[in-house]
């Protein structure tokens, strides 16, 4: 069996997106393997403003901040001695994970659930299902 050396973790402000953080931390630790944090935006910096504007808040709030944030929270749900590097894209979501996971080798994707119902997701589409469909290397999905 391949040592696993990378572990992907696609993160956003859900909470089961802090519960796959805390068992990404946990694997890492004990396969001493290091992690990625990657946070995925639709827009980037470019479409930051501070001025009163006519888009929607999703599209003008500062991405660097809002990356910032989630990676702030997302600390706090890891334990302390695993090699974890925090990465920003900008892009479709699972598209941007996809190919993330593929440049930098991981051996595992670890993501939450958006926790949608059936419908929901068969309307909306659904991250953690595209990735899992589309990912080269083993997924885990947590609830």
């Amino acid at each position: 069996m391949k040592k696993l050396d990378r572990i992907l973790v696609p993160v956003d402000t859900s909470e089961s997106s802090d519960r796959a953080v805390a068992l990404a931390g946990e694997l890492a630790a004990a396969a001493e393997a290091a992690l990625d944090i990657l946070h995925v935006t639709y827009f980037d910096s470019q479409t930051d403003d501070e001025r009163e504007s006519w888009l929607p808040g999703i599209a003008t709030e500062s991405m660097g901040r809002k990356a910032a944030a989630v990676f702030d929270r997302v600390r706090g749900c890891l334990p302390t001695g695993v090699e974890v590097e925090y990465h920003q894209r900008a892009g479709d979501p699972a598209a941007e994970i996809l190919s993330y996971a593929a440049e930098r080798q991981s051996g595992l994707i670890v993501l939450g659930t958006r926790g949608v119902s059936v419908v929901e997701g068969f309307l909306k589409g659904s991250v953690s299902q595209e990735v899992l469909e589309g990912a080269a290397c083993s997924v885990l999905i947590v609830k």
